[in-house]
Formats: C-alpha cells, sequence, structure tokens
C-alpha cells in the first residue's frame, strides 16, 4: 500500500529547474533510497516531503491525504540531518524528549519513550552526556533516537553517515538496516553513496538533472540499468563507443559482432561490468588488449586494460585466483553476451 506520494513536482530556485515533474510512490513500510549526484534535486525533493521547501507546482500526499502546503510541525514525518543538528546545551535524554514535550506527553511517559529509544540505539549508558561529549557516530544515533521517539509516520534521512568516517559508515549502514526492520516504518533515505544505497534499500531511485531515471531493487538496477547514467552511475561500468548499422550487430576497431539491441542511431555505448570480462575464450565477441597495470584491491584485483585504438576497459577477478598476467603482455579477453547492454551515445 501507497505510504507516500509525490505527483508532477516541479521546484525551480530562480532559472534553475532541480526537480522537473518528478513522479514517485512510496510503499508503506519500505526503506527508499533516493540516489544521485550533487545538484540533482535528491535534497530538495526530500525538503519538499518534510516541508521545508513548497513545490512550485505538484501535490505530496501522505496516506492519499494532500500535505502539500502544510508546515512542517503539521506533518507526521521527522528528518535526520547529515550535521546531527542536536541542541548543544541538552543532554542526550533531553534531546530525544525534546519532541515528545511539543506532543505534550505526560513526564512518565516521556521517560519510559526516551529509555525504549535510548536502548534502541544502544545508548543507555549515554544519557546524561551533551553532544559535544561524544562521537560523530554517537551523536548520529541520537539524532535517529530524537527523530524516530514522537512516533513518526515517515522517517527522512538526508546524508546522515556523511559525516562519518568510512568504518564507522559501514558499521551504521547495517544498524540503520536493523532499525528498520525492527521499526517496521517507511524510510526515505538520501544520498549520493551508491554502496549506502545498494546495502540498505528495498528500492532506489536514481535521479539525475531533476528527474529520475530508474526506480527499482538494487539487484536490477546494478545488473540491469535502463541509462547510459545510471549504468555509469552505479557501481564500476565500461562504457564502450561502438558503431550500431542494424540492430543485429555493433562493430568496434573494424570488427563486427552479432548481437541484437534496440539501438537505431549510427553511435551507441556498449556497457559491461568489470566483473563480466573474461580471459576465458566463452563467446565469439573478444577483443585484442595490453595490460597497462594489475592493482590488488583487497578481496578482489583489477585488470587496466587498453585497446589498439586507446579505449580503456577494467576488468575484475577474486584476489584468490593465481596471478597469471603482467604488465604489459597482450591478451585477449571476452564479454559475455548476456551481460552486455547497449545503449545511444
Amino acid at each position: 500500500m501507497s505510504k507516500l506520494e509525490l505527483k508532477a513536482i516541479n521546484k525551480s530556485f530562480g532559472s534553475s529547474h532541480i526537480v522537473n515533474n518528478l513522479d514517485l510512490q512510496i510503499m508503506d513500510g519500505e526503506f527508499l533510497t533516493i540516489l544521485g549526484p550533487s545538484g540533482c534535486g535528491k535534497t530538495t525533493t526530500l525538503r519538499m516531503i518534510a516541508g521545508f521547501e513548497m513545490p512550485d507546482s505538484g501535490k505530496v500526499l501522505l496516506n492519499n491525504q494532500d500535505i502539500t502546503h502544510l508546515p512542517p510541525y503539521k506533518r507526521n514525518v521527522n528528518t535526520v540531518f547529515q550535521n546531527y543538528a542536536l541542541f548543544p546545551h541538552l543532554n542526550v535524554e533531553e534531546n530525544i524528549a525534546f519532541g515528545l514535550h511539543q506532543l505534550k506527553m505526560s513526564k512518565s511517559d516521556i521517560n519510559r519513550r526516551v529509555d525504549e529509544m535510548l536502548e534502541l540505539v544502544q545508548m543507555e549508558t549515554f544519557k546524561t552526556r551533551k553532544p559535544f561529549e561524544m562521537s560523530g557516530g554517537q551523536q548520529q544515533r541520537v539524532a535517529i533516537a530524537r527523530a524516530i521517539a514522537p512516533d513518526p509516520e515517515i522517517l527522512l534521512l538526508d546524508e546522515p553517515l556523511g559525516a562519518l568516517d568510512l568504518k564507522l559508515r559501514k558499521q551504521m549502514q547495517f544498524e540503520l538496516k536493523q532499525l528498520h526492520k525492527d521499526l517496521n516504518k517507511t524510510f526515505v533515505y538520501v544520498t549520493h553513496d551508491q554502496e549506502e544505497a545498494l546495502t540498505m534499500s528495498d528500492r532506489i531511485a536514481v535521479m539525475n538533472q531533476g528527474i529520475i531515471e530508474q526506480l527499482s531493487d538494487s539487484q536490477t538496477l546494478y545488473n540491469h540499468p535502463k541509462t547510459k547514467f545510471v549504468a555509469g552511475f552505479i557501481g564500476e561500468a565500461n562504457l564502450i563507443p561502438v558503431k550500431t548499422e542494424d540492430k543485429s550487430s555493433f562493430t568496434f576497431e573494424d570488427k563486427t559482432f552479432d548481437f541484437n539491441h534496440e539501438i537505431s542511431s549510427a553511435t551507441a555505448v556498449l556497457f559491461i561490468r568489470p566483473e563480466n570480462v573474461s580471459f576465458d575464450s566463452v563467446t565469439n565477441i573478444s577483443l585484442a588488449v595490453t595490460i597497462e597495470d594489475v592493482i590488488f584491491v583487497g578481496n578482489h584485483r583489477k585488470y587496466k586494460l587498453v585497446t589498439a585504438s586507446g579505449q580503456k576497459i577494467i576488468k575484475t577477478e577474486d584476489s584468490s585466483v593465481p596471478l597469471t598476467k603482467i604488465i604489459g603482455q597482450s591478451v585477449t579477453i571476452y564479454l559475455l553476451p548476456n551481460l552486455i547492454q547497449i545503449y545511444n551515445s
């Protein structure tokens, strides 16, 4: 069942059109991430859901009720910000209790709810600490507890892990995913970090220049991107310029390969993931390359390859596989047809 719906939303700042006729339906209880590069409109979209910005046109519906022009305090949604936004003069307990006082709850109910939130985010022993006495990760847990405490219908998260170091960010990804499962609430998460999106989300809306280019689950998004932008933005990708004289083949470096596709223009881009490039003879789509570099990256190694025309191609393989290729060696690589996609250039 739909919990939140955006209908034909438009938003401009001056002459810049930030969100362009955007439609988005978010289901009850799902973890949906809005993913995209800086300036794509994702944070502006989140702010319009929260009520901090008003759309120029279109509607925001919560439980099929029009909340487009309601102020933030009249929407049953709460936001977690990247900079935590904790009250510096209040301790942890007081920060979490702040929104509950606004609801005019009894003192006993507030104390009970604060204790529940502290247990939920594993911060029971930090009850009397001020924000400056805690690490970034601890402050973010408190910010999340404060946002959840009034029991909002939707929790909005605006790049909440952006200020944390890499190791803590990865830890918090799993904690947020578990928190979502425990609460069974609707989460709308904004980030430019692909790994965060792929790790935590039920579905991901990839935004570019004010529109959603694809809305899919993580696996579909990674393996079957609908557009060249999505293919290049999600994960690491090889995007190779090719010629397409007809819809049954493509040409690269004066070699023509049989491959069915839907592109009718003369120039196109072939997409394939680095892990789907093979050194083994598994297909007739083969390219002669030279190994420019071999890089060890923990659980995998990365080969930087170059064709005779100078086209760069990346191949990865499990680092537990014995290394048999060296820098400067001329080799043949093979592209698996069922893992190739072709887009307009």
